[in-house]
Parts: C-alpha cells; sequence; structure tokens
C-alpha cells in the first residue's frame, strides 16, 4: 500500500480582490485516490482530529516506532510506516477500511503486552466509525462540486470571475494567497476548479465567501459583479448552501466534542 502524505490544514486569509500571486506552497486538489475513494486533502487534514488522533499518539505510535517500524518501512511492506504519526495513523486507517479488526489486538506478532493490546482494541473500536463518516463527508462534497460544475464554472466563473482571479497557464491556484481559478484552457478545469473551491471555502470556515464576494456583500475589489437578484446569484447561493452541508457533516466528528 501506498504511504500518504497528509496536507496540513491551510490558513484562512481573506481575498484581495484581483492581486493574485502564485508563491510558496502550491495547491494539489487530491491527496490520493484510495481504491476508488478520492480523499481531498483539507478534508483530510479536518478528518484526522480529536479522540481518534490522541488516541493514536498517546499510545499507538509508540508502539509503531519501538516495534512495529523496525520491518514495515519502506514501500515493499503493507503496512509501511514513517516517522509521520499522521501518515502512519491514515496508513492503519485505509488498512481497517474494509476490515473489523487488524488481529493486532490479539498480539498476532506475540510482541504485545496486555496493555499494549488494550490500545488496539481502543483503535479498532474508534475507527470503525471513521470510514463511514468520510463517506458521508466526500458525498456532501461530491454534490457541492457537481453543482458548481453544471452551473457555475462556465456560466460565472470563466466570463466573469476568471477575468481577475485566474492562474497563469503553467501554473496551480495557492490557497495561503487570493483566490484564482483554472483558465478553460486548460484540461478538466471544470473538474479542477470545482475541487479547489471546496477546499478554499473550508479553508476559511465562510461557505458562502465567493457568493457574498460577487455580490459585493462583503468587501470586493471588483465591485458588484452578480446581481444579486440574478440567476446567476441563486447558483451561487445555492452552493453555498451545498457547501453548508460539507461543513455540517465536517462538524458531525464521532471523535470530536460538540
Amino acid at each position: 500500500m501506498k504511504s500518504v502524505v497528509l496536507i496540513i490544514a491551510l490558513a484562512s486569509l481573506a481575498l484581495s480582490g484581483c492581486q493574485v500571486s502564485f508563491e510558496e506552497t502550491q495547491y494539489e486538489p487530491l491527496i490520493q485516490d484510495t481504491d476508488g475513494l478520492a480523499v481531498d486533502s483539507e478534508l483530510t487534514s479536518r478528518t484526522l482530529q480529536g479522540e481518534l488522533e490522541q488516541a493514536w499518539i498517546a499510545d499507538a505510535e509508540p508502539q509503531i516506532q519501538s516495534l512495529c517500524i523496525q520491518c514495515h518501512q519502506g514501500s515493499a511492506t503493507s503496512p509501511s510506516f514513517s516517522t509521520d504519526p499522521q501518515a502512519n495513523l491514515f496508513e492503519m486507517l485505509l488498512i481497517m477500511k474494509d476490515k473489523d479488526t487488524l488481529e493486532l489486538s490479539v498480539d498476532a506478532h506475540g510482541l504485545l503486552t496486555t496493555d499494549d493490546q488494550q490500545t488496539w482494541h481502543t483503535f479498532e473500536s474508534l475507527a470503525k466509525d471513521y470510514w463511514p463518516w468520510v463517506e458521508e463527508v466526500l458525498q456532501a462534497s461530491d454534490q457541492a462540486k457537481q453543482y458548481y460544475e453544471t452551473y457555475i464554472d462556465s456560466e460565472i466563473v470563466q466570463p466573469v470571475c476568471s477575468l481577475c482571479h485566474r492562474v497563469q497557464e503553467d501554473r496551480e491556484p495557492n490557497l495561503f494567497l487570493g483566490l484564482s481559478f483554472y483558465p478553460q484552457s486548460r484540461l478538466n478545469h471544470s473538474q479542477l476548479n470545482s475541487a479547489y473551491v471546496v477546499d478554499y471555502l473550508l479553508a476559511r470556515n465562510n461557505t458562502s465567501l465567493i457568493y457574498k464576494k460577487a455580490s459585493n456583500l462583503v468587501q470586493h475589489g471588483g465591485g458588484i459583479t452578480i446581481p444579486v437578484d440574478s440567476t446567476f446569484s441563486q447558483h451561487l447561493q445555492h452552493h453555498a448552501q451545498l457547501m453548508d452541508r460539507v461543513q455540517q457533516k465536517l462538524d458531525q466528528s464521532p471523535f470530536i466534542e460538540p
């Protein structure tokens, strides 16, 4: 199984009119397609939080580093561990995706104490809730992406927004900086933009930011680009509502106290 490199949670910055820069860390829409389940970078960084991550770092990760990594290191082994606790956690979650148990809790290698075995009982109990929740989050995200691709990219973003908010031909958007879209000349630009917009809005904890900016309901360097009572405005509002559902699913984590 391929090791997974997680992208850290992204900083929240305000839009800056038409001033778009393309330096520093580049945007990467996907971490990896995991057996048909595409896990978005921003969603994954948010889902590895709370009780599950705490239990892993406090109890399981020390066992990984002291016992398991001696043999399970490198792409030729499964599981394959590194010195990155979150990458190791996600590696084990990928294995648990289609399993009820790792069989580590019954001391398959003969190396674990009774307390060590209890650590894996706890992890397995928590991990069984992870993938059903992630799939709910991704289903909500896919709905927002599909709506964007159908009603927003070609009708609003390309003819209007991209006049200012557009990346150069050979560059990628940067979530740490201002809003910028892939141009029509970019292969699969609509799909790329739909994923980028989901990450961008979640990174700022503001699911209606693009609608508000385009309507000048909050400060926008380009002024009013979409009339508030127009069909285009309704499309942006509905996309914001779909993004609200994504945010709500994220906030319903089984591992984070409300």
